[in-house]
Parts: C-alpha cells; structure tokens; sequence
C-alpha cells in the first residue's frame, strides 16, 4: 500500500509588535576574492568573471565581477545545482527575503513554458534545507532581480547557520540551456515586516479516542482510511508521533480537517500555515 506521512503542521501567527528598520546582508558581489561557483549536475562551467572580460555593452550590475554560469539540462528535468559558500556559515536569522540580480544570455533556451526560472534552498549546516521556490523571468539581455521569500518560521529557527544555496535552473524542460551571470546576492528584512509568534495546532501525537484516527483529521475519500497514528517507520519531525495516511489511484487521498474553525479561534490573524 502506498503510503504518506506527514510531519509537523504549525500557524504562524502576526503578533503586535514590528520591526520598524529594514536590515540587508550581503552575501557576495564576487569582489571579494573568493571562489563562488554553482556546481554538479547541468552546470558546464561557473567561474567569477572581471568587467574587462564581458561581452560590449555588458557590465556587472554592481562593482567589477560577476557569476558567470553556463548550463545544459541534456535532458534531465531535475538537474541538482549547489553554490557552497567559501565562507564561515552566514547567519541569516531574521531575514525573510533572498535578492539575486540575473543576466541572461539573449541565446539561452528557455523552457516553453516555465521560462527563464531558478528553483532554491538554503541549505543549513545541520538539519534539513528550507525550500524558498521558485522566481522567473522572461528577460534576456538584462539585468533583473529575482525575490525569493523566506517564510516566518524558518526566518526563525532554520537559517541562522548556512552553508550554501542549491536548486535547479530551469526545472521542467529537460533541453533547456543558457548562460547567465548573478551578481549582488544578498538577505534582506523589509521595514515594517511583523513579528511573529509560532502555534502549534495539530502536531499528530494525540489519537481521537472515537475514531482512532489523528485528533481534528478526517478524509473526503470513503474507499480510503482516513489518516491514523504513525506505525513508526520514520522518526517524528518533534513530539512523539506523526499522521500516517493511505494513498489512493494516483498517489491521491483528500484529507482534510474536522473542524477547523473549533480547533483554533484566531485564524483572522493567521499569515502562514
């Protein structure tokens, strides 16, 4: 039987205090000496490149260098990208923004439907890597500014020690190819973002006594079981337990809350599930 297990479920509630400054921190501008490069997978080359060895007419969007990267999925819908920082891990606790100018190639290929795209994580020195999505854009022959948000929770408490970011470019066509440069990587904080308090809901270590099932779950699907306690087979995100569900034709199960709305009485101030 084809199975899921599901982990941890939190909201994220704003609570009354804000952050009135913005905060930025750099990451890099490729000025600083270091070897920055994206590697593995579909890169065919990744190397700082100096302004004097730019095509005419390009420059870098800041300073002297940039990233150059060059790339050929060849095939491979999902090729794994990585940049290691050739530093000491950055803290980035607080930081719910991830900034990154592009430039691509006016040549490059892109996906016929996801266009130009990079897909990323911030990979932490220990526990798992925070998936921050995916930003495009249609533009060659310039620079733009692709914005990755950073959610509440892992602002929090998953990014204070990172080592690197990695991902996919271009993660759907697998004849995709290009060559881009980045430049001016940096976090940033917008003025004014709330802070926030964390409450756990459902956290899938308690059993409703009536049904055996997970306490406030229940499934759309009849032919199905509804989602149960964990038998085990994988270690808990936290707490003692997890919710365990059967997959149906498909990999498909509708599962939902019971209710919902009894469970928790503040959900006008939710911003994050």
């Amino acid at each position: 039987m084809k199975k899921a297990f599901i982990l941890g479920m939190y909201i994220v509630v704003a609570g009354l205090a804000y952050s009135q400054d913005g905060s930025r921190l750099d990451i890099t501008g490729f000025e600083d000496g270091l070897d920055w490069q994206f590697t593995q997978g579909p890169i065919l080359g990744s190397w700082i490149e100096e302004s004097a060895l730019f095509e005419p007419g390009v420059t870098p969007k800041e300073g002297n260098a940039s990233l150059y990267v060059d790339y050929d999925n060849a095939g491979s819908t999902w090729g794994w990208v990585q940049m290691n920082f050739p530093t000491d891990a950055i803290d980035a606790s607080g930081m719910t923004e991830l900034h990154m100018w592009v430039y691509w190639f006016p040549e490059s290929v892109p996906d016929p439907t996801y266009d130009f795209n990079i897909r990323l994580y911030l990979i932490p020195a220990e526990g798992a890597n925070v998936a921050i999505g995916t930003q495009s854009t249609t533009i060659t022959g310039e620079w733009v500014e692709l914005v990755w948000k950073i959610d509440s929770l892992s602002s929090l408490s998953a990014i204070s020690a990172l080592t690197a970011i990695g991902g996919n470019i271009i993660p759907a066509n697998g004849d995709s190819r290009g060559t881009l440069y980045i430049d001016d990587l940096y976090f940033f904080r917008p003025a004014g973002v709330p802070d926030v308090e964390s409450i756990t809901v459902y956290d899938f270590n308690e059993e409703d006594p009536a049904t055996g099932f997970v306490k406030g779950w229940t499934s759309s699907d009849g032919s199905l079981q509804p989602p149960f306690p964990g038998e085990g087979q994988v270690p808990p995100s936290e707490g003692a337990n997890y919710m365990e569900l059967p997959l149906g034709s498909g990999w498909v199960n509708v599962i939902h809350t019971a209710n919902a709305q009894a469970d928790f009485d503040r959900w006008e101030e939710v911003t994050e599930i």
